[in-house]
């Protein structure tokens, strides 16, 4: 349904809730998107934790068994890497396309059952960008966002063990900083929030306008 209420009057997560609703149909596209994630994160973990042994065996222990796998291990976790991020990155566009078609089914099949007084209230470039930008913008957080969000929040975890693994008590220091990180995320979300609301609206006065100026140039 089209509704004119205040992103600022909703809870940051109810909207994020309702989205996630859409990737219903598509589940097993999601679930195989997800497990590309998932090793992907794990991949870049792994770099991380063999590497500095690697290269010891390498370089100061000059290992004959190590200088002949270390260029094969690096190459396979890259590959590994590779393919995941393939996976995710099509699994996600998938879904973002059918996300968008639908949410555009939607809003086009509730403007037709909509009273001429709310046409008339709006300006139509506004009503339009609904379909055109808005549309996007829904479906890119209901994609892109959660993408970034599995793939840099597992990321983190698998960093976060293989700093323990390697220094316990620098990393217990380094996860004093987590409180002031998450206020800084915070106070930056709740920023981009009101930016991005901003974009919508100079979107639809910008369609609004082209719309004038178009129709005033056939007249």
């Amino acid at each position: 349904a089209v509704s004119t209420t205040q992103p600022a009057d909703i809870p940051a997560w109810t909207p994020y809730r309702r989205l996630l609703g859409y990737l219903l149909p598509y589940k097993w596209v999601a679930l195989a998107a997800l497990a590309g994630m998932v090793v992907d994160a794990g991949a870049i973990s792994m770099f991380a934790r063999v590497i500095k042994p690697l290269l010891d065996s390498l370089f100061v222990s000059r290992d004959p068994f190590w200088i002949f796998w270390m260029p094969l291990i690096i190459v396979t976790i890259f590959l590994v890497r590779c393919f995941a991020t393939y996976i995710e990155d099509y699994g996600t566009a998938y879904i973002g396309r059918g996300v968008v078609q639908r949410i555009r089914h939607e809003v086009f099949r509730q403007y037709l059952k909509l009273p001429a007084g709310f046409f008339d209230s709006g300006s139509s470039g506004h009503q339009v960008a609904r379909i055109t930008y808005t549309s996007e913008q829904v479906a890119s957080a209901c994609t892109d966002a959660v993408k970034v969000t599995i793939v840099d929040g597992l990321t983190v975890i698998g960093m976060v063990i293989v700093m323990l693994l390697a220094s316990p008590l620098l990393t217990l220091v380094l996860l004093l900083m987590v409180p002031t990180v998450a206020l800084l995320v915070r106070a930056v979300s709740r920023r981009y929030r009101r930016i991005s609301h901003g974009i919508q609206g100079s979107m639809g006065s910008v369609t609004s306008i082209l719309e004038e100026v178009v129709g005033a140039h056939r007249e």
